[in-house]
């Protein structure tokens, strides 16, 4: 058996130029999902014909309510929220994702939202790509497939290596624009990335953590770091840093 495990984001989907797509009652963000689910959709083809008899997709979008499940691939197995990954699998995808927040030309950057300035693992800057990348290496599974922007792609070469797969369906032209590829190109190439990307998944490092972790996040504000370091285990280093050690990746988004 060969397993894939694929995380789904939404601003690094081809033909998502606006953050209207944060909107759950706009037009935008309704004819986004079925733009993601298609986009999700090439990668399960793609995992597929790359061998893989089992492949599940988390919808990991704000609200977890965003692929348009009818219309997944029939093959695809769908969760939300809680994640089933483990050590069993032997590659995970990151469908449609955007770089870490604070960084140049990326379209939508952020670190889980707007309170989140600067997020460091180990003394390793991540964002969201890096996050999932710990989670999936705390089970030795390698993340090997990025897809997103420019700036996520190229986010993901940098953490993760230049081996992994990565597909570019747009450029942003600031935080809020982007010049993208046509929806039907993006698809294509993920599905080909996705089948490449598998047949050497056995030669891609997991990214593993060494633990126990130390998270340390830099707030918008001060008064979220005013609350934290009343908690058990955080330690505050200025206004707006607060630090904690956590045994494994499991752990590293929770406060």
């Amino acid at each position: 058996m060969v397993k894939v495990y694929i995380f789904t984001d939404m601003e690094g989907i081809s033909g998502i130029t606006t953050n209207a797509i944060w909107d759950q009652k706009s037009d935008a963000y309704r004819a986004g999902r079925t733009l993601l689910t298609k986009e999700v959709n090439a990668a399960v083809e793609g995992a597929l014909e790359g061998g893989a008899t089992t492949v599940v997709v988390n919808d990991g979008h704000d609200g977890h309510n965003n692929i348009i499940v009818e219309d997944l691939h029939p093959e695809a197995e769908y969760e939300t929220g809680e994640c089933s990954l483990d050590e069993t699998y032997d590659a995970a995808f990151l469908i449609g994702y955007h770089a870490m927040a604070g960084t140049e030309k990326a379209f939508l950057d952020h670190t889980q939202g707007p309170r989140w300035h600067n997020y460091f693992l180990n003394g390793i800057r991540v964002g969201e790509i890096g996050q999932c990348a710990a989670i999936a290496g705390h089970y030795g599974v390698p993340v090997v497939l990025v897809t997103g922007d420019a700036a996520a792609c190229k986010e993901a070469k940098e953490l993760l290596g230049d081996e992994i797969e990565t597909v570019v369906v747009k450029y942003a032209l600031n935080r809020f624009s982007a010049r993208s590829i046509h929806p039907k190109k993006a698809r294509r190439l993920i599905r080909e990335a996705a089948k490449r990307a598998l047949a050497k998944a056995h030669e891609i490092k997991p990214f593993k953590l060494k633990t126990p972790i130390e998270v340390k996040v830099e707030w918008a504000t001060t008064d979220i770091a005013d609350s934290l370091e009343r908690r058990e285990g955080v330690r505050r280093i200025d206004a707006r840093t607060i630090v904690k050690i956590v045994p494994t990746a499991l752990e590293i988004l929770n406060f």
